[in-house]
């Protein structure tokens, strides 16, 4: 199984996070349509 080791914001990239895995590899994660959703749940009346 492959964790995430490390992360890190790219103070420079609005929205995208430098992964770091257990196994070596690194990537970067667009975090930017997460964020969208959960503040679209988050008006939401029925999911309060």
């Amino acid at each position: 199984m492959v964790q995430i080791k490390k992360d890190q914001a790219m103070p420079l990239v609005e929205g995208l996070l430098l992964f770091e895995f257990s196994n070596g590899n690194r990537k970067f994660v667009a975090i930017t349509r997460h964020i969208i959703g959960v503040l679209e749940k988050l008006k939401d009346p029925v999911f309060l």
